[in-house]
């Protein structure tokens, strides 16, 4: 399949605001049913639906999501019209694994540097004259604070 013209930034970003806001607004209305208020925590739901939304509904709709529909692009696949189950699990399970990647090396990391902390910051106050910047300070044990 050729792709005559692909979704630039814009459409793309506005198609995601409409879906997690249909979301948000369908997991809001599970709640109250369910529930008989709509303040509470949404993880449950938003675990149920999110598969659910991003996954079978373009498999079925062939590529297109509401929010997708609602600005014209579609998911389309290189060997098929449209978006098959398939894909749509690769997809999905693709940029789920990729989250968890990026946050295990964003905990894992160690910063190379150490932040040169202040100790015992002067207030806030209004002053004429221009202070100069914080200093690094040797602790007893020879590390920087």
């Amino acid at each position: 399949m050729y792709v005559y013209q692909p979704a630039g930034f814009l459409k793309r970003g506005t198609a995601a605001f409409i879906d997690a806001a249909l979301l948000f607004t369908l997991t809001q209305l599970v709640s109250y049913l369910l529930y008989g208020h709509i303040l509470i925590p949404l993880s449950d739901f938003i675990n149920m639906f999110f598969p659910l939304y991003f996954i079978f509904i373009p498999a079925v709709w062939n590529g297109f999501t509401l929010g997708k529909r609602a600005v014209r692009i579609r998911i389309s696949s290189v060997y098929r019209d449209g978006a098959g189950i398939g894909s749509m699990l690769l997809r999905y399970f693709g940029a789920v694994l990729f989250a968890f990647i990026h946050l295990a090396l964003e905990l894992l990391s160690v910063p190379l540097w150490q932040p040169c902390v202040k100790i015992n910051a002067p207030s806030m106050t209004l002053s004429p004259e221009p202070t100069s910047p914080p200093t690094c300070q040797k602790n007893p044990q020879g590390n920087t604070l």
